[in-house]
């Protein structure tokens, strides 16, 4: 559901996830890996490209970032207060397979805060971004949030989307009746009145330590926990899809109808409530399956991207 705000994989702000958790592995080497090789590439084909300035996409300004020149399109969506940059040590890892898009959601990264309506307007203007950025058929990779809108992608625009890897999807209203998002409900509905009373620090610390427990509030350095409370509108703005009131994304006779191949992947000690998630796509969806990456929690993406990637490049070959 959250990305550690502004934490894309570039050189000065690897030193400060690793404060944050000692699981992190090789992403020291993955932006000068990633700077080499459209170096040593350029000219034959679609290279490593971040975009100076915005690009309209779906009628709304972005940021749009490209990387490899493999022989498959694929698409990556970041999670919540994240950016475009954050599946940068996983793309590293991929460079010779993929041609990669990824691109800042609404609210995120350099796209301008939403403005447009609500949100389910704001999940359709994501999903409708997601499906022009695709050119034919793309393998789709999306994490948390990005992955509920990848999702909304699949069921909109199936003839888009050759596969779908999904890390932890939010979609706890999916499994509202379940025990393990129960904890869950009760601290969201702290985090809203929060919101409401205007304490962004204590909203963000309630939700920070909900979701990502590997990474208490307490550990954070200060500047990452200021830039979380700025920037913690985003998960109430995205809320209602989260706890399932719009979008209609759990729905079983429409996932039914999904063909295309489907990969889930969770860390061994995220919260139950994801895996809990996990498996009710799983039952509902024809050709899904799962993976656990072991040690990882939800922010599996930036801290184990070579186990991952791993998965991807296995799940794309089979």
């Amino acid at each position: 559901m959250a990305a550690l705000p502004g934490l894309g994989l570039d050189c000065n702000r690897i030193a400060t996830w690793r404060l944050l958790t000692p699981l992190n592995t090789r992403l020291g080497s993955k932006p000068q890996l990633l700077r080499r090789w459209g170096k040593e590439n350029a000219g034959k084909g679609p290279v490593l490209a971040d975009t100076a300035g915005l690009e309209k996409v779906a009628g709304y300004d972005t940021r749009v970032i490209r990387y490899g020149a493999g022989p498959r399109a694929a698409l990556f969506l970041h999670a919540s207060m994240g950016n475009a940059k954050d599946w940068t040590g996983v793309q590293a890892e991929l460079l010779e397979q993929l041609t990669m898009t990824a691109f800042d959601r609404p609210s995120h990264g350099r796209a301008p805060r939403w403005q447009g309506g609500d949100a389910l307007a704001l999940f359709e203007q994501s999903v409708d971004m997601a499906g022009a950025l695709i050119d034919g058929q793309a393998d789709v990779i999306a994490h948390s949030f990005g992955a509920t809108v990848a999702l909304g992608l699949a069921l909109k625009m199936p003839e888009k989307v050759r596969s779908l890897t999904l890390y932890e999807p939010v979609l706890f209203g999916a499994i509202k009746e379940r025990p393990e998002p129960q904890a869950f409900f009760g601290t969201m509905g702290r985090f809203q009145q929060l919101i409401e009373a205007g304490d962004e620090a204590e909203a963000a610390r309630l939700f920070n330590d909900a979701i990502m427990p590997e990474a208490p509030w307490a550990a954070l350095p200060e500047p990452i926990r200021a830039a979380m409370a700025r920037r913690i509108h985003v998960i109430a703005d995205e809320g209602p899809v989260v706890m399932g009131e719009v979008a209609d994304l759990a729905n079983p006779a429409r996932l039914a109808g999904l063909n295309m191949p489907v990969q889930f992947l969770h860390g061994s000690r995220s919260p139950a409530m994801f895996g809990a998630v996990i498996a009710y796509f799983c039952a509902h969806i024809p050709q899904a399956q799962r993976k656990i990456i072991g040690g990882a929690g939800h922010m599996g993406p930036l801290t184990h991207p070579r186990a991952i990637a791993m998965e991807i490049e296995a799940f794309l070959r089979a």
